[in-house]
């Protein structure tokens, strides 16, 4: 198992492959350092069970995303093609802009007359209501898919402590068994020449 960025190396890691570095044997070093911590903290979380249960569940909810995402999409699609034959014709657009039907409908005494009289030749009533619903119903695919991508964000969240939490507990082992560089400031990383070439390459 790779761990992901997600999951951070110890902090004592940080500056080992820098500019900088004395020497490439402490590079070597605390690299096969790192791949035992590595394979140390895999082999602890893939045997714990609540990491089981989270990769199961961010599966599923990767798997619902796609399905929410891929609706939503379709139903924009549906709906630019099915609003077409709403918002070409003027009556309609006429009074669905004016809010006819609405609670802040506003008109005087005859334009109210006139506007009744328009809504009852094109059936607007209907009409209004099946143009609301494929509005409606485009928002409430988009708000489904935005909480579940939230769950899922919350699963890898859940994910990504755990792997943190077991590189952390098998870190102290490499920290008592080499003392490894701290990292360079950044003034410090640019003033620094270039790393010398191991004894081997020059040789």
């Amino acid at each position: 198992m790779a761990f992901g960025p997600a999951a951070e190396r110890p902090a004592e890691l940080a500056g080992v492959a820098q500019p900088g570095a004395k020497h490439a044997r402490d590079y070597e070093g605390a690299t096969f350092e790192l791949q035992n911590i590595e394979r140390k903290a895999a082999s602890e979380v893939e045997s714990n069970p609540a990491w089981r249960g989270v990769t199961e569940r961010v599966a599923s909810r990767q798997k619902t995303l796609a399905q929410a995402q891929a609706k939503a999409a379709q139903a924009e699609a549906d709906r630019a093609r099915k609003r077409s034959p709403y918002e070409q014709d003027p009556l309609f657009m006429y009074l669905w802009a004016r809010k006819y039907g609405a609670t802040d409908y506003q008109a005087r005494a005859f334009t109210r007359y006139m506007d009744g009289l328009v809504a009852r030749l094109i059936r607007f009533r209907e009409a209004r209501q099946n143009y609301e619903t494929l509005n409606r119903l485009l928002t409430r695919l988009h708000e489904h898919a935005a909480d579940v991508a939230a769950a899922l964000g919350g699963e890898q969240q859940r994910f990504a402590a755990l792997q943190q939490s077991a590189i952390e507990r098998a870190a102290p082992r490499c920290r008592k068994r080499r003392a490894l560089p701290k990292p360079l400031s950044p003034r410090a990383r640019r003033n620094a020449p270039p790393p010398r070439a191991p004894r081997f390459a020059r040789d």
